[in-house]
């Protein structure tokens, strides 16, 4: 009986140990899942900016030339709506300019930062007056 003992201890002590790693096998499976399931970025592509032009009077201008400028690049943001978009998944710190018959506007310095998966993008408000 005495030879037994020892046995049994063993093998409690080998299922613990067992169950232990059992334990933090299935606390590992949990953290991949999570941190896999946390960042789903999709292929769209997202404007940096989003740019509104309205005259004097407050109508929306849906015809003008609309850039904007990083340092020394420049980009001519796209028409779409009676809106107008642009650079696409860039950040940077942007001016925005506007050109309409003649009458011009420009925006204060914008600030576009990464996100996670997209640029996180802002929408701009001009008004070109005479």
């Amino acid at each position: 009986m005495n030879d037994a003992a020892p046995g049994g201890q063993r093998l409690r002590g080998r299922l613990r140990l067992l169950l232990v790693f059992g334990v933090l096998l299935m606390i590992g499976l949990v953290v991949v899942l999570v941190a896999s399931r946390g960042t789903s970025c999709d292929d769209s592509a997202t404007a940096s900016l989003t740019v509104y032009v309205t005259d004097a009077s407050g109508s929306r201008v849906c015809d003008a030339e609309v850039t904007a400028t990083d340092g020394s690049e420049v980009f001519t943001l796209e028409p779409f709506d009676c809106s107008y978009g642009g650079p696409w998944e860039r950040s940077g710190i942007f001016v925005v300019h506007v050109s309409h018959d003649g009458r011009t506007a420009a925006s204060d310095a914008v600030e576009i930062r990464s996100g996670e998966c997209h640029v996180k993008g802002k929408r701009v408000d001009l008004i070109v007056s005479a």
